[in-house]
């Protein structure tokens, strides 16, 4: 199965769209919000609507504490929003 993820900034509602597709590890999500924040558009503090609903989560808990480091390291990252997540379960 092919795999991608990608977003999309709306400035006129300050909100960020989050799509994954196909296999997701935490690679994939390192490497989305690494683009993201390099983004002239980004702002941490716009709300975020994640889309998981064809993605195929492939993340254990050692994993998990690997995004958590990234995102610490990166106080780009930190902002006050909503966080709303679109999945199929």
């Amino acid at each position: 199965m092919v795999k991608f993820s990608k977003y999309n900034v709306i400035l006129e509602h300050k909100i960020i769209l989050e799509y994954y597709y196909g296999p997701t590890n935490v690679d994939d999500l390192i490497a989305l919000r690494t683009r993201l924040a390099q983004d002239k558009d980004f702002n941490p503090q716009f709300n975020l609507l994640i889309d998981l609903r064809d993605a195929a989560f492939e993340i254990n808990w050692d994993k998990l504490h690997v995004y958590n480091d990234f995102i610490k390291a990166n106080p780009i990252m930190i902002g006050k929003r909503f966080v709303s997540l679109l999945t199929d379960v």
